[in-house]
């Protein structure tokens, strides 16, 4: 499918750099610890009880480690631009000591990606993920911890929630998966499927070593992670070992004539796994948090072979011919590195060698990362074939093990389905 059907829409909102202010869309207005947050008109705003004792309230970037805000008042508005995501941590300053309030993790996608803002609200009483109901989306599917379990949501209102007993502090994962209906002819277009996902974590400020006169624009003390470098790398599979060719009365979208030779092409015979050397196609890139300069990326493609199917007692299977998709649809750039945040974008549009242009992998992937870990990644792609997004943290001493963490692995919707424009899509968006 060619990028201009699936990707550039949110190509389009990929934001290289001094992105412009969202539309005004809201997030969540439903509290859990007496805290509540939302997205809209380009800023977080956060409500919250009063605490007692407390003199002030500090709102911190947990990625920057410093203060964005500060007041007396139990309720903070932060900007927060269009393509971009926050990690806050709300804090009570007292006299004696520092408590945290609130962990808010919030997304502002352009509106061009046709993905919603998505609010994250960690308090010592649970955890709140709300996001707002995508146009066409029927019903949702959450998972993750402390859910009790798969829960499903009708779309009957225009924000929905979930509620989990992961508090302020604990580790999780929560995943939302909105489907939308099979379109009714060929010549109707499904509207894509939405899929959002939350990852938790434990905040990094010293919240006792704060300052009760800490100000905006200040540092605050933060245990460090310790992590060098960062390798992020998207590839697309088919799980398959073999994969039937469609064949028609036009040489259409694929060579193969209806009644000729019943032809296969390669898969990659493999699931879900890193590093496994089987693909389609692998986008990487290399982040080096002390040494910026040194970032580079790869783009790979690997050969499809035709098969042409034939008796059981021939083999099954007979090699017929190999060829390599080009790629000159296929771009990873690293647009920037301060040593503490980076950006890459990917695009990517390659061919089955032996079709047109329609029956291509198809999608658009940008990736915010931080040097303490998180991270905010949003895109599309078709449902064809599995999608898989794995990132690798490296730590200092250099003989420390590496962390693997895949962020998202999407499965194939039909293994026939080689045309996008009747497969449907996906437009994702995960923050850690």
């Amino acid at each position: 499918m060619a990028l201009g059907a699936v990707g550039a829409a949110v190509m389009a909102g990929l934001t290289m750099a001094g992105p412009a202010q969202a539309a005004d869309r809201q997030g969540a207005g439903e509290s859990i610890g007496g805290v509540t947050a939302e997205v809209g008109g380009g800023f977080v705003e956060a409500d919250w009880a009063d605490v007692g004792g407390a003199v002030s309230y500090l709102a911190i970037d947990e990625r920057e480690h410093k203060v964005l805000w500060s007041g007396k008042e139990s309720q903070a508005k932060v900007p927060l631009r269009s393509g971009d995501s926050a990690d806050l941590l709300v804090a009570a300053v007292g006299k004696d000591s520092n408590t945290s309030v609130t962990r808010i993790l919030a997304t502002n996608p352009p509106a061009g990606t046709r993905l919603e803002p998505l609010v994250s609200v960690s308090t010592p009483a649970g955890t709140l993920v709300s996001w707002q109901r995508a146009e066409g989306v029927r019903s949702y599917q959450v998972t993750g911890g402390g859910l009790g379990g798969q829960r499903s949501l009708s779309a009957d209102s225009a924000t929905l929630s979930v509620r989990s007993t992961r508090v302020l502090g604990q580790e999780g994962r929560i995943e939302v998966i909105g489907q939308t209906p099979e379109p009714k002819s060929r010549e109707e277009r499904q509207p894509p499927g939405q899929r959002y996902g939350v990852e938790l974590t434990a905040p990094s400020t010293k919240l006792s070593q704060v300052s009760a006169a800490a100000k905006p624009g200040d540092a605050v003390p933060f245990s460090p992670t310790g992590i060098t470098s960062t390798v992020t790398d998207y590839e697309t599979f088919i799980p398959s070992r073999y994969l039937d060719a469609p064949e028609s009365w036009t040489d259409f979208p694929c060579e193969g004539e209806l009644f000729g030779p019943d032809y296969w092409y390669s898969g990659d015979n493999r699931q879900v796994g890193h590093d496994t050397g089987k693909f389609r196609t692998r986008a990487a890139s290399y982040r080096f948090w002390t040494a910026p300069g040194s970032d580079w990326t790869s783009e790979r493609i690997s050969p499809t072979n035709r098969y042409i199917r034939v008796l059981p007692e021939d083999g099954g299977w007979a090699y017929d011919s190999t060829r390599t998709a080009d790629g000159d649809d296929f771009d990873v750039r690293n647009i920037s590195n301060d040593g503490s945040y980076a950006r890459t974008v990917i695009e990517h549009d390659v061919g089955n060698p032996y079709c047109t242009s329609l029956a291509g992998i198809t999608y658009a992937n940008q990736q915010d990362l931080y040097q303490n870990g998180g991270h905010y990644i949003y895109g599309s792609h078709d449902k064809m074939p599995d999608h898989q997004f794995y990132r690798t943290d490296y730590y200092s001493p250099e003989d420390e093990t590496p962390v693997e963490s895949l962020i998202f692995h999407h499965e194939l919707e039909d293994p026939n389905c080689l045309v996008g424009v009747v497969c449907g899509s996906w437009r994702y968006q995960y923050v850690r």
